[in-house]
């Protein structure tokens, strides 16, 4: 049985769509989808327009450009790509490779 974490919200506008739809790939956010009952609409068929058109972008940068910073091997490579994914989504994946470098350059200094 699939588990109903996380609820699935298309109340809240395409940005939260996308972070779910990216979370949980396209299809088993529709099959959760299609289990929605108490969403409007409008807002239902938004969600799923985007959750069948939108292609996820991929996270620009990798552990590989982690290493490449300096950063030994190890549990703070993937501490630190997963902070800076979580950057990355949390601004609509509209950051690209530079700005993430950027990010990634100042949570290395910060931590």
């Amino acid at each position: 049985m699939l588990s109903a974490e996380p609820v699935i919200d298309v109340g809240h506008g395409p940005a939260v769509v996308r972070r779910q739809v990216y979370q949980l790939g396209n299809a088993l956010y529709v099959d959760r989808l299609m289990r929605v009952s108490d969403a409007g609409l409008p807002a239902w068929m938004q969600a799923y327009r985007l959750a069948t058109t939108w292609t996820a972008p991929e996270l620009p940068v990798s552990g590989g450009d982690v290493l490449k910073a300096g950063v030994p091997a190890g549990r703070r490579v993937g501490a630190l790509v997963a902070a800076l994914e979580g950057w990355w989504i949390d601004r609509d994946f509209a950051p690209d490779r530079e700005a993430c470098l950027a990010e990634l350059a100042r949570l290395i200094a910060a931590r």
